[in-house]
């Protein structure tokens, strides 16, 4: 995430500057190990076809780091117990769209 982060300045800066050589260093000496892009797959294809939440969908979202409160027809996910990085789903969605569309969420703001 750190990596993604400093590529995404080191593409708004002046590459003469001293903190462009600095950023170009860190990249450089720092291999990518893939993680962050295989959590990211990992929940799109949880959501993928979601139709309810199962206890197989529950477990595979705490053993990515979530924790999950039922609130009468919805669930609360929150993210490495950070309140900061919550999202609500619905126990049974009615929408053909709602498992992009939350999974889209939980990669913009929690990953």
């Amino acid at each position: 995430m750190v990596l993604d982060s400093l590529e995404e300045v080191q593409e708004k800066i002046d590459p003469k500057t001293r903190k462009a050589h600095i950023i170009k260093d860190i990249l450089s000496t720092n291999e990518r190990v893939g993680e962050l892009e295989k959590r990211r797959r990992k929940v799109k294809e949880i959501f993928k076809g979601y139709k309810s939440v199962s206890s197989n969908m529950k477990s595979e979202l705490e053993g990515m780091g979530f924790n999950l409160k039922e609130e009468g027809k919805h669930i609360k996910l929150t993210y490495h117990d950070d309140s900061r990085y919550m999202t609500t789903i619905a126990k049974t969605p009615s929408d053909g769209r709602t498992g992009n569309n939350v999974a889209s969420n939980i990669l913009r703001e929690m990953m």
